[in-house]
């Protein structure tokens, strides 16, 4: 029988006691974290929660207490916050947490950035990510741990998110049949295809990614230098390419949807033209398996660049160049019919 999971502010989700509403978005110094979680030292961790921040003290209380505080986990896990140069009241926040959590505090420089951090920060055999306008359900860790045992070929996790406003009420009835799929698609990404039926929903974002440490190592670090804005999608194509791994069909996560994350409101071909742009080069550079599949980011790139009418960077425009420089004749023709196809149908 299918179940249906709804993220709320009560004691199931979170252990802040409030008043109204409103106030689940802001940290209060009445907030009790729970009992000291750091690891045993002298045990293995076997999952770490990577939050990464920027600016969102008014949901950051909300996600570090999501990731604490997890239920029915026997083993070790570690929670890691990455502030990627917050100005708001952020680092208020991480210090009240202290000691509960392990904080890196960087510049600013990006999500790729803080996924690098975070990572070399974790100890966890799998690393779970985590925006900070999300929450974890209470049972996230132990469903990941369970499925890492019964799958131990699978070298990432991915679950669905369930929707939420800004004080978590569920925007969708999020049902599932607590299914888990074990999937290899090296094979189609290496081919250049990722037939939508041959996954059971769609890739997640950030906060539905699990990744072993052994994969990650692999994947991390992202580039990161100026004018490099990878973001999650690099991971989740990087993770597919390359290991088997499991979609396990259990919203695990909540995904928060509002004024500050236009980008998963509202279409922007313009950014997507540099996320499809950046993921492509990079995928062909560090996994040149996957070169048929980069071309398809490419092509789809030209795409929402030419809807968009904005020019690329000079720093992506170069990408964009030797890109298409190192192709054959035929391979650039077959991208630009492509994305001409692509243009003209939608």
């Amino acid at each position: 029988m299918a179940t249906c999971h709804s993220f709320t502010t009560d004691h199931s989700f979170t252990t802040m006691e409030l008043s109204n509403p409103a106030e689940s978005s802001n940290a209060s110094s009445s907030v009790n974290p729970v009992p000291d979680l750091l690891p045993n030292p002298s045990s293995k961790i076997a999952l770490s929660f990577v939050i990464n921040n920027y600016n969102y003290d008014r949901f950051l209380t909300d996600a570090i207490t999501s990731a604490l505080n997890q239920t029915d986990v026997v083993q070790n896990f570690e929670v890691i916050v990455v502030d990627d140069g917050s100005t708001d009241d952020s680092q208020t926040i991480l210090n009240h947490f202290t000691p509960h959590i392990h904080t890196v505090l960087k510049p600013n420089g990006g999500q790729a950035s803080a996924f690098n951090a975070g990572f070399m920060a974790s100890q966890g055999e799998w690393v779970c990510f985590l925006d900070a306008d999300d929450c974890a359900r209470p049972d996230k860790a132990a469903r990941i741990l369970q499925i890492a045992d019964d799958y131990p070929q699978a070298e990432w996790i991915f679950h669905p998110l369930q929707p939420v406003d800004e004080w978590l009420n569920p925007l969708l009835a999020t049902c599932d049949q607590t299914g888990a799929t074990l999937l290899n698609l090296r094979s189609d990404l290496t081919h250049g295809k990722l037939k939508s039926n041959a996954l059971p929903f769609p890739i997640p974002a950030t906060s539905g990614l699990c990744i072993r440490r052994s994969l990650l190592t692999q994947i991390l670090p992202m580039p990161e230098s100026e004018g490099i804005t990878l973001n999650d999608t690099y991971l989740q194509f990087a993770a597919l390419g390359n290991r088997p791994g499991v979609f396990l069909n259990e919203p695990l996560a909540a995904q928060r949807y509002h004024g500050s994350n236009s980008f998963i409101t509202q279409s922007r071909p313009e950014l997507n033209a540099r996320i499809m742009l950046l993921t492509a080069y990079w995928l062909r550079q560090n996994f040149p398996h996957l070169a048929a599949f980069s071309n398809v980011l490419l092509s789809q790139s030209l795409v929402h660049q030419w809807r968009s009418r904005q020019p690329l960077s000079p720093n992506e425009q170069a990408l964009m160049t030797n890109y298409l420089a190192s192709l054959s004749g035929f391979d650039r023709v077959y991208i630009y019919l492509k994305a001409v196809y692509r243009f003209l149908r939608n």
